[in-house]
């Protein structure tokens, strides 16, 4: 994972992640949402300096929600 914030956050995404909902941005740069939909709670925006690395960040993060459990 490139995106320090996001790696240090990855166990708290964990916890919750039944009740999150994570989307690419792309507007004003490149950045990866995570909001927690049950508590309506924003648990972080991920800011990347480019696409390629938030969707490689974002891939790496599905894959990692889709194994776990």
């Amino acid at each position: 994972m490139q995106n320090q914030a996001l790696k240090s956050d990855l166990k708290n995404i964990l916890s919750v992640k039944d009740d999150l909902s994570i989307t690419k941005y792309a507007i004003g740069g490149a950045s990866i949402s995570v909001f927690n939909l049950k508590t309506n709670e924003d648990i972080g925006s991920y800011l990347y300096k480019t696409l390629g690395n938030r969707d490689s960040d974002f891939e790496e993060l599905q894959n990692i929600l889709n194994n776990e459990g």
